[in-house]
């Protein structure tokens, strides 16, 4: 609704601050798109981080514009804020995983472009008065440009001290190595890396990644909480070893084991337990042998994680996502499929829901009607006449597209 009767620079003000605000998530949402294509590859993980981020420097701006006053406009002139706890894990992120500061005040630079035009956009719908829409936005500007140009010589000074500290770091020459090797630089000879590791990488692994969810009170808790849910987990892990943990930077640890037993479901069970006691969500990945099963695993357990993360799972584990991952990768595109293959069948109905139940028994039993009635405690008769009713409902045989139907009804588990 329009900000009617704003009659100072600061009720204009407050105007955005309060649009901005009321809609912290859609804006925080299309400033994360923009920043996203010019980062490096961090996963689902990574572009939370981002939007968390860019919600966190949304409500800052928000707070900045609402609190000025004609004498802090006049006399505030330098500084400006130290960006969010949320911006500082991101940043951890990067130097763990020795990113160049450079690609987080890109990321800056983008968002504070997107957030600009938001903040303008909000204004013309906000402020109506046109003789004092221009001296708002002026008034606005300054604001966000002080802001933004303080917060990031604040993240280059932090990210030189940060970076400093992490080289220091026992653990960072471990990480180094593993982070070559796992981008595919030349193998070390393995006996070296195993000494350099304390861990045996001609092994056979399972990989882990654990990511743990801490408040934006303490950007730092959630490092150490990592590693000790993973710790945790690899106890639980039947004979493997001394494990290799590393922390990956903000809330995540990796995580190698050299089992010699299979993760049975027990297993699985308790890690889950594990994970939801410590706010955590694991990523599992499938065993491989030498350093390229170190790396696949590893790969494995990343793509577990960021579908552990979209379903909001507790665990993942690569074998058993491993084909609803690809499916739902692009969610725009996998919804469009869905939505085309199934049709009618994709309402939110009572009767689109049996029929969907049915369908995905009757797929699975290679369409024996007797078998999908055995399944599902029906007469044959019933699987017959809902057969019918798919089918009409489809506008095809079911045999025709059966695999497509499948896909579809796994990417409809998986999104909704």
């Amino acid at each position: 609704m329009p900000h009617v009767g704003a009659r100072s620079i600061e009720e204009g003000l407050r105007a955005i601050a309060d649009g901005l605000i009321q809609d912290e998530d859609e804006h925080a949402q299309a400033l994360t798109d923009e920043i996203v294509p010019v980062m490096p590859d961090l996963g689902t993980n990574g572009e939370r981080q981002i939007f968390l981020s860019c919600r966190a420097n949304i409500r800052v701006v928000a707070g900045l514009l609402s609190q000025a006053s004609e004498r802090t406009r006049t006399t505030n002139t330098s500084g400006g804020s130290a960006p969010p706890p949320e911006t500082l894990r991101y940043l951890g992120m990067l130097v763990h995983r020795s990113l160049d500061v450079e690609s987080l005040l890109e990321g800056y630079r983008i968002g504070h472009a997107e957030l600009w035009r938001r903040c303008t956009r909000v204004a013309f719908e906000r402020v109506t008065e046109p003789t004092l829409l221009p001296a708002v936005l002026e008034e606005a500007s300054e604001i966000v440009f002080r802001y933004i140009n303080g917060a990031q010589r604040y993240l280059r000074e932090e990210y030189a001290v940060e970076r400093l500290a992490h080289l220091r770091w026992p653990t960072a020459r471990k990480l180094d190595a593993v982070q070559e090797l796992l981008q595919g630089g030349p193998a070390p000879h393995p006996a070296g890396l195993t000494e350099l590791l304390g861990y045996d990488v001609s092994r056979r692994h399972l990989g882990f990644v654990v990511r743990v969810e801490t408040g934006p009170e303490d950007p730092h808790a959630a490092a150490p909480a990592a590693m000790v849910a993973a710790e945790r987990i690899g106890h639980f892990v039947p004979e493997s070893g001394r494990p290799l943990t590393l922390p990956a930077g903000g809330d995540v640890t990796w995580m190698w084991l050299s089992p010699t037993t299979t993760l049975g479901a027990a297993r699985r069970q308790t890690i889950a337990q594990l994970a939801r006691a410590a706010k955590a969500t694991v990523g599992i990945g499938e065993p491989g042998e030498g350093v390229e099963g170190f790396r696949d695993t590893h790969e494995q357990a990343l793509e577990a994680l960021d579908f552990a993360l979209r379903t909001g799972e507790p665990t993942a584990r690569y074998g058993e996502i491993a084909l609803p991952s690809v499916l739902c990768a692009r969610t725009d595109r996998a919804q469009r499929m869905k939505r085309w293959h199934l049709g009618a069948l994709d309402a939110d109905t009572p009767l689109a829901g049996r029929l969907r139940d049915t369908l995905r028994v009757l797929l699975q039993v290679h369409l024996n009607q007797r078998e999908a009635a055995r399944q599902l405690g029906l007469h044959p008769h019933t699987i017959a006449y809902r057969l019918q009713q798919i089918e009409a409902q489809l506008g095809h045989p079911v045999a025709e597209r059966a695999a497509d139907l499948h896909a579809a009804l796994i990417i409809r588990e998986v999104l909704g």
